[in-house]
């Protein structure tokens, strides 16, 4: 759902004061994560992580304010109409955007990304579809970068980023057409500065 890219984008990347107020709160960040992975009601959500319903209720109407979750459905239960939502915006930002938000902002984003896809990837460890097929992809490096090294390998991770909304749509014409059922699939990409390890002991070669 929440993406940082360091490219630039026209109006999609805008950040205006609905959506700056959306974010603005730890909990609704939270809301818009869970979202992502499906359509919830506030009921779910306060049921699901023990939060108070006045509260949830307050931020998933906030959020719906700001255009960020729409309702997609509803049900009877108990005597009321209980509403579903789900996002409806994504969440772009160019290097320079994300650095002119708030630093708490910006760590809660950063952990909710983070977070979000260590559920993902844990739910399908604990169901055995982290293994499922032989072309899965499970791997991460250490690298020893210049700033320029590290902007071309970003550059590099944001080209893939642009196109997986086309291998999307290109998948789904062919199911339209074969009746293949969806492989629902989680596309983590990460790259970031980390700390010098503590048994890097700048060794030099014999």
């Amino acid at each position: 759902m929440f993406s940082t890219t360091r490219q630039r984008r026209e109006s999609d990347e805008l950040i205006d004061a609905r959506f700056a107020k959306a974010i603005a709160h730890p909990l609704r960040v939270r809301i818009m994560v869970e979202l992502d992975r499906g359509p919830m009601s506030p009921a779910e959500y306060a049921a699901k992580f023990e939060e108070e319903t006045e509260n949830v209720w307050y931020h998933f109407r906030i959020l719906a304010e700001c255009d960020c979750i729409e309702v997609v459905g509803e049900r009877s239960r108990r005597g009321a109409t209980e509403h579903f939502y789900a996002n409806c915006q994504h969440a772009l930002f160019s290097e320079e955007q994300f650095s002119r938000l708030p630093a708490a902002v910006r760590g809660s984003i950063s952990a909710s990304i983070l977070s979000t896809f260590m559920d993902q990837a844990a739910e399908a460890l604990l169901t055995n579809r982290l293994d499922s097929h032989d072309s899965r992809h499970l791997t991460w490096q250490r690298l020893e970068l210049d700033e320029e090294g590290f902007a071309e390998v970003m550059g590099r991770m944001d080209e893939l980023f642009e196109w997986l909304p086309v291998a999307q749509m290109a998948a789904h014409q062919r199911m339209k057409k074969s009746d293949e059922k969806p492989l629902i699939t989680a596309v983590g990409l990460f790259g970031f500065e980390c700390p010098k390890p503590e048994r890097d002991h700048d060794l030099t070669s014999p």
